[in-house]
């Protein structure tokens, strides 16, 4: 159990996916030569649910996941009521059901990872280290409430939570990153919602805050750095400042170096940066953009399923391109492949979905 904790510790810094197999091998095996009703197994078990999701985060396995939910049910309902480890094991499970959640939409599991997060904050003491990670984790489940039912005070409950992990936790702490990175999703969200610029600047502080304080080997830095180019790209967007979309596409572009081919995350990064290249050509006059846009635009497609929810906009998106392409150097390669991609685009885009429309009129002009 130890050494899989080291490993998976190893594994968070430095990103070595052999390190994290390694460590879920000591897990089981650690659960092999241990007796059903040792007053340890529930915490090996915890370790090993941890493990399982880590690597589900990195390589998309949905089995990892659903094991991993299993796993850390198993260790719950081992653990006396007043288990010192018994805060950490619903947390596990709290991230493990959202993780679900956000891959095959079922509310149930949202419900239930909301549960087991305020179950893990209650249980856990107010001077414990642990409470500001756990309360970040209960404001991320809360958002994905609010992002399904659109109920504002949903919202303004997430806020609240991630702002108590703020108190809570100190400068430096593990969670640092994660806590500020969760601040500014429940931040860009109300800012969505209402339209306030201090909500917009204050998520842009806030992902800045979650890159600085991940360092350059963390499994996370891709994600904070991606978060970060999208709001900056969002706030280009808003008041036209060509600095931010200078920043936003540095970002992108650190995160795609940072995140490893066979990563699920790796097709949402590249279509950020793929879209934020046709905005430097359309914008700054970067005509060397618009080629690296639309290859750009294609690596996101390569590598995104084709059931994934997002294919339509990552098509739309290299559909714009080809299009700008084809208005510059009158290609009628590149208009055919415009409009095949919208028209695939639009197959796949729901009939109520905000965005048909918009998909429907690129068409009408390609």
């Amino acid at each position: 159990n130890n050494l899989g904790n080291g490993l998976r510790d190893r594994y968070a810094r430095m990103g070595r996916a052999e390190d994290l197999d390694a460590a879920i091998t000591s897990y089981r095996e650690a659960l092999t030569n241990i007796p059903l009703d040792s007053p340890d197994r529930p915490i090996i078990l915890s370790n090993l649910g941890a493990g399982l999701s880590s690597r589900y985060q990195r390589f998309g396995n949905s089995e990892d996941l659903d094991t991993a939910i299993t796993i850390c049910a198993e260790a719950i309902s081992r653990s006396p009521d007043n288990s010192p480890t018994l805060p950490g094991t619903l947390n596990n499970l709290g991230n493990s059901l959202r993780d679900r959640y956000e891959i095959q939409g079922t509310k149930e599991d949202l419900d239930a990872s909301i549960v087991a997060f305020e179950e893990s904050v209650a249980r856990t003491p107010v001077g414990s280290p642990d409470r500001a990670g756990r309360l970040s984790n209960l404001g991320a489940a809360l958002l994905a409430r609010y992002m399904d039912t659109g109920n504002p005070a949903t919202l303004d409950k997430a806020i609240e939570s991630h702002n108590e992990a703020i108190r809570y936790s100190q400068d430096g702490s593990v969670n640092w990153a994660s806590i500020f990175g969760n601040l500014g999703a429940g931040l860009i969200a109300r800012y969505d919602l209402t339209g306030n610029p201090e909500d917009l600047d204050a998520a842009v502080s806030a992902f800045e805050e979650s890159v600085s304080h991940s360092t350059d080997t963390s499994t996370q830095r891709a994600t904070h750095l991606n978060n970060l180019g999208t709001v900056l790209h969002k706030r280009y967007k808003f008041t036209g400042e060509l600095a931010d979309l200078s920043s936003a596409l540095s970002r992108w572009k650190e995160s795609v170096d940072l995140t490893p081919i066979d990563s699920p995350s790796r097709a949402s990064i590249l279509s950020n940066l793929g879209l934020g290249l046709l905005d430097s050509y359309t914008d700054m006059g970067q005509v060397e953009h618009l080629d690296t846009a639309i290859n750009t635009l294609e690596g996101a497609l390569a590598c995104t399923p084709e059931n994934s929810l997002d294919r339509a906009s990552v098509l739309n998106n290299l559909g714009q391109g080809l299009r700008d392409r084809y208005w510059r150097t009158s290609r009628p390669d590149d208009l055919n492949a415009a409009i095949d991609a919208y028209e695939v685009a639009i197959a796949t885009t729901p009939a109520d979905s905000p965005n048909r429309a918009g998909r429907l009129s690129n068409l009408g002009l390609a």
